[in-house]
């Protein structure tokens, strides 16, 4: 397989990262590199290298604003740590299946990371939407995702909650149990402006998070 690289970013010193990078690379067979963030976002572009697949932050060595600011400056997922974070964080990945087309992504990532990481398990979250417009593109959504994985025999379960996708992301930001969290990042329209799920993200995040910018050259504009 290619040799991926993670590039993992400190604030002050190099061991508020280091060991959660060695760790994550010996897991997934990847390089690491640890770099001192820049203080400004525009510069952190220039810290990714050809084969940088994931990127990692802190959460408590930033303010929010700080974070979304690096969140939102690089073109690549971001893995946010808590202060608990361990190696079995790794074994599970959720997917709350919103119904923007873009959540198809978190299935190819979930893909993506279970074939460098077999051991680990995808739980794909279906929520109940009561709009049957909405409903049917979360079914699209999932279709997707199952489709993907089946393809490469990938190890996943469905669960079906009794709510809706913002309540059913709410309930998994908060579950303090091992595991990454898969979310988009959402458009912003304005600097000073976070979308819903960024502000449920602050409010309720308790556990990693896997941040992931929508890959526009996945979509054929319309006209």
């Amino acid at each position: 397989m290619m040799k991926y690289e993670i590039v993992a970013f400190y604030k002050q010193e190099i061991e508020e990262i280091r060991e959660c990078a060695e760790n994550i690379g010996r897991l997934y067979g990847w390089r690491y590199r640890c770099e001192k963030i820049p203080g400004s976002g525009k510069l952190l572009s220039a810290c990714m290298g050809e084969d940088s697949v994931l990127c990692l932050l802190k959460r408590k060595s930033y303010s929010f604003y700080r974070l979304m600011k690096y969140v939102y400056a690089l073109n690549k997922p971001v893995l946010v740590l808590q202060d608990h974070f361990s190696a079995d964080t790794f074994q599970q990945l959720k997917i709350p299946v919103g119904y923007l087309k873009e959540n198809k992504e978190k299935g190819i990532w979930a893909n993506f990371l279970q074939r460098h990481h077999p051991g680990c398990r995808i739980e794909i979250i279906v929520p109940r939407e009561k709009d049957e417009h909405i409903a049917a593109m979360v079914r699209n959504n999932l279709a997707f995702m199952e489709r993907i994985l089946k393809h490469s025999e990938a190890r996943y379960e469905v669960v079906n909650e009794e709510k809706s996708f913002e309540k059913s992301l709410i309930k998994v930001l908060q579950d303090l149990s091992p595991g990454i969290t898969l979310m988009m990042r959402p458009f912003r329209l304005f600097p000073f402006y976070y979308p819903y799920t960024v502000r449920l993200y602050r409010k309720h995040a308790r556990s990693e998070v896997l941040i992931i910018p929508r890959d526009d050259s996945l979509y054929i504009p319309c006209h």
